[in-house]
């Protein structure tokens, strides 16, 4: 029977962690009694230290409409405006303009209305040099402008790196708007049981205001610990130190100033480690010696696998595709997984190199699995990250599916 569950695996696994953060978070509402707060300060964090989130949001859209502005050494202006820091004290926000220096080549030319006073008259011309990657063509630039945390009257202004960028599908295409993230993250000091420990913030949603929601962590100071999302908490949540959980409260929306305060999740850092990772059963699967066998002659495999009469695999990636490292990494190397697989002929197959394959079966992202008869009518398919008891019971299909039915 053709299997619909596109995404299912994913959806699930989603849920899960979706739920294992709502208990903790609500076990971590009792303060544990026994530890003062500990004062916090933050300081901008310094680009491309080990401290430095190797993550950030999701670009941002910025809308962009002609403008007619007279700008120095550009054509064909576009403007938007960057919608930063506090709502009541934003105004009209930050003003962008976007121009081309050479008319119906890119546009590579920006200013930023870096201080908000409504001007671009003092504001230094921003120059990218665009390039081309998978017939996209791209232009990026950094910024860093200033966010008002205080009132209208007394401004209360903080420095707020981003980056921004066009992407365009031709070199003399007009963009409808322009992305941008933010760039910077903030870090403070502080010793618990005489320990020293990094404690950063960093703004998960680009509006340049930081509070419940935004991402934080806690690293000891001694290893320089790297900064990976896997370690990320958000504000509200807790975090581990000394084996002891603190939650981080932080004081206005500026991000400088809050507190640690100790909180009792009623688990260790095991448990809790284990409950928020949604790969956890993944990474601690029996390894096999051999991973699953991939042939990447896509036709020749197709071919092949007609001629001994056996089911086949295509399996849907990219090089960019993160869920699909994982799966390589942690589902494909299992043992069960490599079991299940057996009498069935596994092809990789690029979506980026090969757009004919993908238009043909109706593949609209990545990782897709579609599992043939040996004939080429289709069994079964998934969409998204998939776990060794999904691929497992995926597996099976070939065996259970009648010939020539549904």
């Amino acid at each position: 029977m053709r299997d619909e569950k596109r995404g299912l695996g994913a959806q699930r696994a989603s849920l899960a962690w979706g739920i294992g953060l709502a208990i903790l978070f609500a076990a971590s509402s009792a303060r544990s009694g026994d530890e003062a707060p500990i004062a916090v300060s933050f300081q901008p964090g310094e680009a491309g230290s080990k401290l430095a989130p190797r993550y950030s949001p999701k670009g941002y859209r910025v809308p962009l409409a002609p403008s007619e502005r007279d700008v120095p050494e550009g054509v064909e202006v576009l403007e938007g405006r960057l919608r930063l820091g506090p709502e009541d004290v934003r105004g009209d926000g930050h003003l962008l303009v976007l121009a081309r220096s050479v008319e119906g080549q890119p546009f590579d030319r920006l200013w930023i209305d870096t201080d908000a006073d409504g001007s671009i008259e003092d504001e230094e011309t921003r120059t990218a040099n665009p390039s081309t990657k998978r017939g996209t063509v791209y232009t990026s630039y950094d910024a860093v402008v200033r966010v008002n945390h205080g009132s209208v009257e007394e401004p209360a202004c903080e420095p707020y790196p981003i980056g921004l960028w066009v992407a365009v599908e031709s070199e003399d295409a007009v963009p409808p708007f322009i992305r941008y993230s933010r760039r910077g993250f903030l870090v403070a000091s502080v010793e618990v049981e005489d320990v020293g420990y990094h404690v950063v913030l960093s703004d998960a949603d680009n509006d340049g205001v930081y509070g419940t929601g935004d991402w934080w962590t806690i690293l000891p100071v001694a290893g320089g610990t790297s900064n990976d999302l896997a370690g990320a908490r958000k504000v509200g949540d807790f975090a581990w130190a000394d084996r002891k959980a603190w939650r981080l409260e932080l004081e206005g929306t500026r991000g400088r100033t809050g507190r640690l305060v100790a909180v009792d999740p009623g688990l260790t850092p095991e448990e809790d480690a284990r409950a928020r990772d949604p790969y956890w059963d993944d990474r601690h699967a029996e390894r096999a010696e051999k991973p699953v066998t991939f042939h990447r002659e896509v036709e020749a495999a197709i071919e092949d696998a007609g001629k001994r009469q056996v089911p086949y695999f295509l399996d849907f990636e990219t090089v960019w595709c993160g869920p699909c490292k994982t799966m390589d990494r942690w589902v494909y190397t299992a043992q069960v997984v490599v079991t299940a697989a057996e009498g069935i002929v596994c092809i990789k197959v690029d979506g980026d190199e090969r757009e004919d394959l993908k238009e043909r079966h109706g593949v609209g992202g990545f990782p897709t699995g579609i599992l043939f008869r040996p004939g080429g009518e289709e069994i079964a398919r998934f969409g998204g990250y998939q776990s060794c008891k999904d691929m497992v019971a995926f597996f099976a299909q070939a065996r259970a599916a009648p010939e020539g039915g549904e």
